[in-house]
């Protein structure tokens, strides 16, 4: 990284994440980004107000940026460290806080227009409640997700957005046009001890990432904070069927319920997770699916694509180890 980018950090979350700027940021994307449509073409409107948007974080950033760091500050240097600095955040090489998120969305914003395009439309999606298309009516049930994720599982088209020895991350299109993310890992662990990691309630005591808390009602609550994301709690119901497809696998859905606790959650974008559990060897095969609208509602593309291909992999590897640690496993 470069000389003094760390102090220069401090000082961006600590200007960024003032009431102030918040505020007039959030009033100007909810005032804008009705007007940006998700497609290909970029119409002049959307450059004059991406402008707009750097004029205002740049008068944020500017004169505090050089009253704190010296007018010899390179303002060009300090944002071509920023994807430096976020790799050392992926390994675990520095510690982040939810003002850190909110300074690699601005930044990232402030330097590209497609960045900005996408928070535009984000910003659009949730304006509109996520509720543009629902995803089938109440009668769709858990049983009938889990049989048609394990068919797409098996024969869908995926095509492969990051590979390492232990792990592949894949992406392809299921019948109903939902883009879905699919992270196929090799586990030492058998498949027991990989449901328990992923969804033991005794998580809390050794990931700081994410907990899992039962509920009445056969209802867990989910609580999920990452690097750069907001926190995330949603209530949802699981099925968990052993022996499916094929002898020895554990397969897992769950999905989000409504507000009164009981009803599924049908609508767009709402959380949902899916994933099998295979023996392998002396260990297992994790795959874990996730439909790509129910993470962009709490994230945007470009920001999601890094989450995917490399922090998500280097997190996984470190959850696995951090588990064997907790439960004594060599």
């Amino acid at each position: 990284l470069m000389e003094g980018f760390d102090k220069a950090w401090g000082v961006c979350c600590e200007l960024l994440s003032k009431p102030e700027f918040k505020a007039k940021l959030a009033e100007f994307v909810d005032k804008n980004c009705d007007v940006f449509e998700a497609d290909e073409e970029n119409k002049l409107e959307y450059t004059s107000i991406h402008n707009q948007y750097v004029e205002i974080a740049d008068d944020a950033l500017s004169d505090g940026l050089i009253a704190a760091m010296g007018p010899d500050f390179d303002m060009v240097a300090f944002l071509e460290a920023v994807p430096g600095y976020l790799e050392k955040v992926a390994g675990g090489g520095e510690k982040t806080t939810e003002a850190t998120g909110e300074t690699v969305d601005v930044l990232l914003n402030f330097t590209s227009f497609e960045s900005f395009k996408e928070t535009m439309l984000l910003a659009k999606r949730n304006k509109a409640g996520g509720s543009a298309a629902e995803a089938g009516s109440g009668n769709v049930t858990l049983d009938q997700e889990m049989q048609d994720m394990v068919k797409m599982a098996e024969e869908g088209e995926w095509r492969t957005l990051k590979k390492e020895p232990w792990c592949t991350c894949e992406m392809a299109t299921s019948p109903t046009g939902v883009e879905t993310i699919r992270c196929v890992l090799d586990s030492p662990l058998a498949p027991d001890q990989c449901l328990d990691m992923t969804f033991g309630t005794e998580r809390k005591e050794w990931d700081d990432n994410m907990r899992i808390e039962k509920l009445p009602n056969d209802r867990y609550k989910i609580s999920v904070k990452y690097p750069y994301m907001p926190k995330m709690e949603y209530d949802v119901r699981f099925l968990i069927k052993r022996g499916f497809p094929d002898e020895g696998c554990i397969t897992w859905v769950y999905r989000s319920l409504k507000k009164d606790g009981e009803t599924l959650d049908m609508s767009a974008g709402t959380a949902v997770g899916k994933g099998i559990i295979r023996p392998k060897g002396g260990g297992s095969q994790l795959c874990v699916i996730e439909e790509m609208p129910s993470m962009m509602k709490y994230v945007p593309t470009f920001l999601l694509n890094w989450f995917i291909t490399s922090f998500m992999l280097k997190m996984l590897q470190k959850q696995e180890a951090r588990y064997k640690k907790a439960k004594g496993i060599a």
